[in-house]
């Protein structure tokens, strides 16, 4: 044989071995012009988003056209939901992939509580962009929320943490998305060429003021059978009544309101649009992946909150969900609805195996990776899997499961009043004991003709909420050692999982 044909041999000897090691490979990459194994990524986390008002999830508005466009073009969760119902706890889970549990600090009873010392990111708890930052790629952080700052420690992993505050802002480009965004764009401009990029972008434009008598404003009509105006309260917690940051200033029905905010969040899209525009036009765009979450909802009367949050109903703890693998992955998923129960703690270890590296034992979620790949399709967790929620207005918890939602509720202050202005549909007098309800799963979630739970099912969900909060506890009393054996005697003693036995 001589020398052309050894070499010709050899070259179809190793085209072989490459097709062999492809077929059997799990979300197999393409050639990358990143530079870094398995792609970049850019997570966009919308604050106060309630799913049910996105196009993407049927919406009767088009409030979101530009995400359902996105969703075509990757998977759609349509039973995600948050662990906790306010913006804190929700972008803890997120980032670390386990139950934000484990970073709510051990206060003595006697210390005042405000939530910079009651919350902090724990330094040893796992990290979403500490594990990126590992593998080779730059991180960067772009908000325009305090609470998300260096303060509670959420700027571990980042090399670049970009927190507008309030004396940066010139102008209304500075301001909400369209000013995040740009600083986002700006700094994805100067990275060097082929550097691989981890992005964690936060959005905060729908906690804010809703309103005003621009296009978004008009948007949308009010509905008629919202046409009433709630009270106002001057308490940041409430209920029947619309909080007093949130009020406009002047007489506005709830369908009024309801529209300012379809509104918002069709400004958030639009904007969203552009920067999806913009990536296209990237020459690494093939080697991106796009993650679109909500931390948390909003309710507009639900449980007796009106324009506000902290229940564990549906309208503050389903989450949008849309992840769009990049075009290099060969097996990407393209227009797939995913209808299986999963939580916002799934998203870190799915993200760390879409980029080639093994989800961290420590953390607590799962990984979703096998619904990105068509060759595997679904996932293989078990029916029975639950996922959990907490840190409401009231002490007590959620679980999630296909079967159905369970809730285990009970007033957490002495304040007869507070409690008496709670409301469950008239199922909660405050001289009686927790409250637990059963709804059985139907449609996406919504009630239906099943009977209610007996007796041992629903001990059932309740032992399951008390093993994963035992779990998640045991880990904050590692990643708090310290705090943990400085609190008096008495105190340590009493701390125990936020479940009591029954």
């Amino acid at each position: 044989m001589n020398s052309s044909a050894r070499l010709r041999t050899s070259l179809l000897a190793l085209l072989a071995l490459v097709c062999v090691a492809c077929d059997g490979a799990s979300l197999p990459a393409r050639s990358s012009a990143s530079g870094a194994a398995g792609g970049n990524v850019l997570v966009i986390v919308i604050d106060e988003l309630r799913a049910d008002h996105t196009s993407v999830l049927g919406y009767d508005r088009d409030t979101t056209p530009n995400l359902a466009a996105l969703a075509r073009e990757g998977v759609v969760f349509e039973r995600a939901f948050s662990p906790a119902p306010w913006d804190v706890p929700a972008h803890v889970a997120l980032l670390s992939g386990c139950d934000p549990t484990i970073a709510e600090r051990y206060l003595p009873a006697s210390a005042p509580r405000p939530i910079s010392l009651r919350w902090r990111f724990p330094a040893s708890a796992p990290s979403l962009p500490e594990e990126m930052l590992r593998s080779g790629r730059t991180t960067a952080a772009f908000s325009d929320s305090l609470l998300l700052g260096p303060t509670l420690g959420f700027q571990r992993g980042f090399e670049t943490f970009d927190l507008l505050e309030s004396r940066d802002v010139r102008g209304p480009e500075d301001f909400g998305a369209v000013g995040v965004l740009a600083r986002f764009r700006r700094w994805l401009s100067e990275l060097p060429q082929r550097q691989g990029w981890f992005a964690y972008v936060q959005l905060g434009d729908l906690t804010r003021e809703w309103g005003g008598n621009d296009e978004w404003g008009r948007r949308f009509e009010p509905r008629a059978e919202l046409d009433y105006a709630p009270p106002v309260s001057d308490s940041f917690e409430t209920f029947f009544a619309i909080p007093r940051p949130r009020w406009i200033g002047a007489y506005c029905t709830l369908g009024e309101y309801e529209s300012y905010y379809d509104g918002a969040l069709a400004r958030v899209d639009d904007a969203l649009g552009k920067l999806f525009a913009h990536l296209r036009a990237r020459a690494d765009f093939a080697d991106l992946s796009i993650v679109v979450v909500s931390s948390h909802g909003i309710s507009f009367g639900e449980d007796g909150l009106v324009l506000d949050h902290g229940q564990l109903n549906d309208a503050d703890l389903r989450a949008l969900l849309v992840v769009r693998p990049a075009d290099r992955l060969a097996r990407a998923a393209r227009g797939v609805r995913v209808t299986s129960t999963i939580s916002l703690l799934d998203v870190a270890p799915t993200l760390l195996e879409l980029v080639g590296q093994a989800p961290l034992a420590s953390m607590h979620g799962a990984s979703l990776a096998a619904s990105l790949d068509t060759a595997r399709g679904t996932l293989d967790f078990s029916p029975e899997r639950r996922v959990f929620a907490r840190f409401a207005r009231l002490d007590g918890f959620a679980v999630r499961s296909d079967r159905g939602d369970y809730r285990w509720l009970r007033t957490w202050r002495s304040d007869r009043g507070y409690t008496q202005r709670a409301w469950f549909g008239g199922k909660y007098p405050p001289a009686q004991g927790p409250l637990e309800e059963w709804r059985p799963r139907g449609e996406l979630g919504a009630p239906d003709a099943a009977p209610a739970l007996d007796v041992a099912a629903r001990n059932a969900e309740y032992d399951a909420a008390r093993a994963w909060y035992e779990r998640a506890e045991r880990d904050r009393r590692t990643y708090w050692a310290g705090d943990f054996e400085q609190l008096p005697e008495a105190e340590r003693a009493a701390a125990q999982a936020p479940v009591p036995a029954r």
